[in-house]
């Protein structure tokens, strides 16, 4: 398996960049996936306040199912939006130890090619503004 992640904040345009690729690369040579992985996770995130380690754990445990259950049985390329550079990223930023957060994730592959997407800040929060305008629940 050859992992290549799409990393950048939100509103950079990863999730766009991945549905376009999804339509022009051959689906017998790749496969696409995301973080966080689990519904759950993401209804956690969103719907409780957790403690930096907390939500790092969270994030830690989701990645495990996501090489037990997916990750690890690829013989593709496996493009996925998001990865652990996300949780080192965002954990860090709440005070997590960068240390700890390398030991955590140790047996996780780094990526083969990581490609992250940059965009002014004004135009990541306009895009994030335009999104939740859209958002019909």
């Amino acid at each position: 398996m050859k992992l290549i992640t799409l990393e950048g904040i939100d509103g950079s345009g990863k999730t766009t960049i991945i549905q376009r690729l999804k339509e022009i690369l051959p689906p017998d040579d790749y496969v696409f996936t995301r973080e966080p992985y689990l519904e759950y996770t993401r209804k956690t995130l969103e719907t409780k306040k957790l403690s930096p380690y907390t939500e790092a754990l969270l994030y830690t445990y989701d990645r495990a199912i996501h090489w037990e259950d997916f990750l690890n049985k690829q013989q593709h390329f496996v493009i996925c939006d998001r990865y652990k550079q996300s949780s080192y990223a965002y954990q860090t930023s709440k005070m997590v130890a960068y240390d700890w957060l390398q030991l955590a994730n140790i047996n996780y592959k780094d990526p083969d090619l990581m490609i992250y997407v940059m965009v002014p800040l004004d135009v990541a929060f306009m895009r994030l503004i335009k999104k939740n305008e859209d958002y019909d629940p």
